[in-house]
């Protein structure tokens, strides 16, 4: 076979297996399938699968499609992850760090109810969100089909991410390094299509509620630490990163002061 190509997704590929879908985009390189397809798309974290083909690929700008492919076996993330930070200028091995740190925590492990209640009572404090309670929610289902708060979102996360995401644009607009690295942060930490952070909060129920968290708190982190917004790094991070270490599923704000949680 030639032509190779590589995806990334959340669903386990076993060798062999031959996708047909004519709608696949396979990219050209391990970091762009990540770039492409996502870190953590649907809230998952996502494998890269190296594919062949043996039909004439059509390219689709850094991708091609093909009739069908095989895959021919799993690439380790941490290299094209790497490569991917090469992106973000002065602070390639921080956000490394913090890329890695966030799919390790959404990686399926133990579950400490405990734990993550002081995880989540660490972050409400950080946020300086006082007088804010935690609901226990019956099961992720559930707290998957209740309607975020619009007021609570904008309390919990939404002004400050889009305060630091608004900085990282105007940055940007001077510096096609800046805004490349955007444009791969967008794509890889939240939405592989709509490039618009005004769309992305009115689109909030689309998106996976962790990919939302882990984009929120890494757009924070790298806009602060570029000094950008006078804000610390680790806001959005503190108390989230590690109750989604310790177990916890889905989290959620779904009224003014109330933030839902669920293993």
């Amino acid at each position: 076979m030639k032509n190779i190509g590589y995806i990334a997704s959340p669903n386990a590929i076993e060798t062999g297996t031959v996708l047909s879908d004519p709608a696949l985009k396979v990219s050209l390189k391990p970091e762009d399938a990540l770039r492409y397809d996502g870190l953590w798309p649907d809230g998952q974290v996502s494998k890269i699968y190296e594919l062949r083909t043996t039909h004439a690929p059509e390219a689709v700008d850094a991708q091609m499609t093909a009739a069908e492919w095989v895959a021919t076996g799993e690439v380790p993330a941490g290299p094209p992850v790497e490569k991917l930070s090469s992106l973000f200028v002065d602070f390639e091995k921080k956000m490394l760090e913090e890329q890695l740190l966030w799919r390790q925590a959404y990686t399926p492990g133990k579950v400490d109810v405990g734990e993550i209640e002081e995880a989540l009572q660490e972050a409400i404090d950080a946020r300086g969100l006082r007088h804010w309670t935690l609901v226990r929610s019956p099961s992720a289902e559930v707290l998957r089909r209740a309607t975020v708060d619009p007021q609570g979102l904008f309390s919990w996360s939404a002004a400050a991410t889009k305060l630091a995401w608004d900085a990282w644009e105007l940055e940007a607009e001077e510096d096609e390094v800046l805004d490349l690295a955007r444009r791969a942060a967008w794509t890889s930490w939240y939405h592989p299509v709509m490039f618009d952070s005004d769309a992305a909060f009115a689109a909030h129920e689309n998106v996976h509620p962790r990919a939302w968290d882990a984009w929120a708190a890494l757009v924070t982190y790298y806009t602060a630490s570029q000094g950008w917004i006078d804000t610390e790094p680790e806001r959005l991070t503190v108390g989230v990163r590690e109750a989604y270490q310790n177990g916890l599923a889905m989290l959620k704000p779904t009224g003014r002061g109330i933030l839902q949680w669920a293993i």
